[in-house]
């Protein structure tokens, strides 16, 4: 799963689909708070701020926080990507099919201390933090897997806070009613002086935790990701199975996309759209499989720059050219109906988009649904946006985010009738 658009933070750009996870700078340890830091219930696959309704299938489109999936940019295989080598691209220090480093640790907290990694033994080293919402709702999964596998795999979870704040969560109640020491059936350890997040998180360039790494029989690195996505991973690797070759590939990819994101959140921020906008030409031009996110991003970032003319020209193009594709025209209608101060003509094309993406979806999608209901309420037609909003909750029963939506809109359009 690609990383990138991950964490836009000068345009609104959804996160990662359906993972969550906390950003921390690795091998720093956290001041933050333990008190609030277990998790609700949010489904396993689902943000915790934003879950899909259970039983909803929606392919569209992002924006932060308002929307039940996000689609994100997926690296592109050798075969596909063009004008340009991976050897060229920028690597992290530490990939799959490197040797791992050995752990440093200052104190065993739970279960035998691992000396060093032995030959044929596979180890699954994962990065948690005891204020980190997500960290905790993988962290029972962890332990289901330690159970499962027993002594073919020796999963040790790491943290880099000190020993106090470490022990008094160890026997805090979690959310399932137990204490923590009784929840993990596996390792827990404490950093020593942030070596091992330095010599792991650093060199992986990851800087969101829960973030775990599976050491193979060989002691090399085979898999880098979230610890919820670990499954597949991990029994292709106990079988014997795993393509590490693959896996190193399409992490170098995700990291060079990971860094193209950020020179574009930089530029962005300084101002220089003509950089911003020209970076994403980059993207499309090295990675293949980004036209929907890309399209999304270029929208916002014209309509920051504040050239309408060049946002009008490049959406209207792009709503010609993709007059038959639901994800675009989706993206395409909810970036524009989520500008502020834009001409009339603008508001028009983003319902014409979101009318013809909703009608290409039978207009049974609810997140197209969502965004035909923002363009209409958008471009003023309030009625239109309550009767569109209605049908998105009817495809989303118990979505609280398109529920409290929809009442707004209600309230919206009561006001004008009022003032009439």
């Amino acid at each position: 799963m690609s990383k990138f658009f991950s964490g836009i933070t000068a345009v609104a750009f959804a996160g990662l689909l359906g993972i969550s996870g906390c950003q921390q700078e690795a091998g720093t340890a956290s001041t933050g708070s333990s008190a609030a830091a277990d998790p609700g219930s949010p489904a396993p696959g689902t943000t915790a701020s934003s879950p899909l309704p259970p039983g909803t299938s929606v392919e569209a489109t992002p924006a932060a926080g308002t929307r039940a999936t996000a689609t994100t940019a997926t690296p592109a295989s050798s075969s596909t990507t063009s004008d340009r080598s991976d050897a060229n691209l920028p690597k992290p220090d530490l990939n799959p099919g490197d040797a791992a480093p050995q752990i440093s640790i200052s104190k065993w907290v739970q279960g035998k201390p691992v000396e060093k990694f032995e030959g044929g033994q596979i180890y699954v080293v994962e990065f948690w933090a005891t204020w980190c919402g997500p960290c905790l709702q993988a962290m029972p999964h962890m332990s289901e897997l330690q159970q499962h596998y027993g002594d073919k795999v020796q999963f040790i979870g790491i943290s880099n806070e000190d020993d106090e704040t470490v022990g008094t969560f160890m026997e805090r109640k979690s959310h399932l009613g137990k204490v923590w020491s009784e929840v993990l059936s596996y390792r827990i350890a404490l950093d020593r002086n942030d070596a091992t997040n330095t010599s792991y998180m650093q060199a992986a360039m990851q800087n969101g935790i829960p973030c775990a790494f599976i050491v193979g029989r060989t002691g090399n690195v085979e898999w880098v990701g979230h610890p919820m996505t670990i499954d597949e991973p991990l029994q292709a690797v106990v079988d014997g199975t795993w393509d590490t070759a693959a896996a190193r590939a399409e992490f170098i990819e995700e990291n060079a996309l990971e860094l193209m994101q950020q020179q574009i959140n930089m530029a962005a921020q300084e101002g220089d759209f003509k950089k911003a906008l020209g970076l994403c030409d980059e993207v499309d031009r090295l990675f293949s499989g980004n036209e929907e996110p890309l399209t999304f991003m270029r929208i916002q970032l014209h309509a920051m720059s504040g050239d309408t003319a060049a946002l009008q020209k490049f959406s209207t193009e792009t709503v010609e050219k993709n007059f038959e594709k639901v994800e675009i025209l989706n993206a395409v209608a909810y970036a524009l109906a989520n500008s502020s101060e834009l001409p009339e003509s603008v508001k028009a094309l983003a319902v014409k988009a979101a009318r013809q993406a909703s009608k290409l979806s039978d207009d049974k999608d609810p997140n197209v649904l969502d965004t035909l209901a923002t363009a209409l309420h958008a471009s003023g037609d309030l009625t239109g946006a309550v009767e569109a909003m209605e049908k998105a909750v009817a495809g989303a029963p118990g979505y609280a985010m398109f529920e409290q939506k929809l009442d707004n809109y209600k309230a919206d359009a009561a006001k004008a009738a009022d003032g009439k």
